[in-house]
């Protein structure tokens, strides 16, 4: 794999990911985008550990990780691909809610059944937002705040037909709450 070019493009951690979805028509292209740019990790008071799990309806995944972890592979029926907050540079044995995860992944048939694995594996102080992708669907399903009884569903299609390319997740409004009018 060659080298990070250098030059005068900067893009930060979160800014990849419009760049990406912009331009790559497949997992192959968004890796190769990713390897390739010169990200800004840093913040202003403490240095970002950043990683990628990238996948298409194809079913090609990669996982790109600051520092010099990367994969690609092709899933087959009933494989997936798990990424959580720890480093794939670090032992992820030792990653309880990666372990949580890998062990209760031949249970997920939909993305119903993954919330029901992420709600086991969530950090219960930590955690604000869980998402699971139906690649074949092209939709998913989101739970924030821990409300995984109560997810917001997307279907990739449906939003872009109505010419949604991004969608302000501060609009949503959490499932339990009330307003008083």
């Amino acid at each position: 794999i060659p080298e990070r070019a250098q030059g005068p493009l900067r893009i930060h951690d979160l800014g990849i990911v419009r760049f990406v979805l912009e331009r790559a028509t497949s997992t192959d292209d968004a890796f190769t985008i990713v390897q390739h740019l010169p990200l800004e990790y840093t913040l202003e008071r403490f240095d970002v550990g950043i990683h990628y799990l990238i996948a298409d309806p194809s079913g090609t995944v990669a996982v790109y990780e600051r520092g010099g972890y990367h994969s690609i592979r092709q899933l087959t029926d009933g494989d997936g691909e798990v990424l959580t907050n720890t480093s794939r540079m670090e032992d992820e044995i030792s990653c309880d809610r990666y372990k949580t995860v890998t062990d209760n992944l031949d249970s997920v048939v939909d993305t119903v059944t993954a919330l029901n694995v992420l709600r086991m594996a969530r950090n219960e102080d930590l955690t604000v937002w869980s998402a699971a992708f139906d690649l074949k669907a092209l939709r998913f399903d989101l739970c924030v705040e821990q409300e995984y009884d109560k997810p917001h569903s997307f279907s990739f299609s449906e939003e872009m037909s109505r010419g949604n390319m991004q969608y302000d997740f501060s609009l949503l409004k959490l499932k339990n709450v009330q307003t008083v009018e």
